[in-house]
């Protein structure tokens, strides 16, 4: 049986970046509690990057190797990426619900379910999809390191 190659990933990642470490940062100082709250302020600094095309808010918030799969399989680096939000315009809005923190030492996983609306043209545009960013500790600060977004479907799409 093959190994799925997103689990290769993110066991690299993990490894990488010392989910396997003997004390991550902030050991027996930083409760669950006080790590998923640094991880949900960390991920609305990525959302409201994103929202209000904020380059220097987003680069604080991408580690030096993110990569980004886009929900059309598209591969990004952290510079393509940042490039790609600088040219387009904003969304109007994100609102994200059932959002899920799990943290695995100095590794964490958010899931999280989001509808982004633009408008294009005079047209306005909605995308209903689900995400999951990886978080790892940088410089002495949470980085997302990668990103993988993709479109909910209905069942009879």
């Amino acid at each position: 049986m093959k190994t799925p190659l997103s689990f290769v990933v993110i066991a690299f990642v993990t490894f990488q970046y010392g989910a396997f470490a003997s004390e991550p940062p902030g050991a027996g100082h930083d409760t669950k509690a006080t790590v998923e709250q640094q991880i949900l302020a960390r991920e609305r600094d990525y959302t409201n990057g994103i929202l209000h095309g904020d380059i220097g808010l987003l680069e604080t918030v991408f580690a030096k190797d993110f990569v980004d799969t886009s929900d059309t399989g598209h591969f990004r680096n952290r510079d393509e990426l940042l490039s790609i939000v600088a040219k387009e315009t904003p969304p109007s809005s994100i609102v994200e619900k059932n959002r899920r923190i799990a943290v695995y030492g100095s590794t964490a996983i958010v899931t999280v379910e989001f509808i982004e609306t633009s408008v294009e043209q005079g047209k306005t545009e909605t995308f209903h999809g689900r995400a999951t960013d990886v978080w790892v500790i940088e410089d002495g600060s949470w980085r997302c390191i990668a990103a993988h977004s993709s479109e909910i479907k209905t069942s009879d799409d």
